[in-house]
């Protein structure tokens, strides 16, 4: 996805967005947290900074 479609990290970012607005157990909200860190890491090394902000 990121190689093909690098215009769509806002997807994942507002995915990762949403998930963590859920009401989520904490295993859940520390899952989430691991996506939005990565995808904050993949924006920042692939020419999209703050794309997780």
């Amino acid at each position: 996805m990121f190689g093909e479609q690098p215009d769509d990290l806002w997807l994942w970012v507002e995915t990762c967005k949403r998930r963590q607005a859920q009401d989520l157990n904490t295993a859940k909200a520390a899952k989430a947290d691991q996506y939005v860190a990565a995808v904050e890491a993949f924006g920042e090394q692939h020419g999209h900074p703050g794309a997780g902000r």
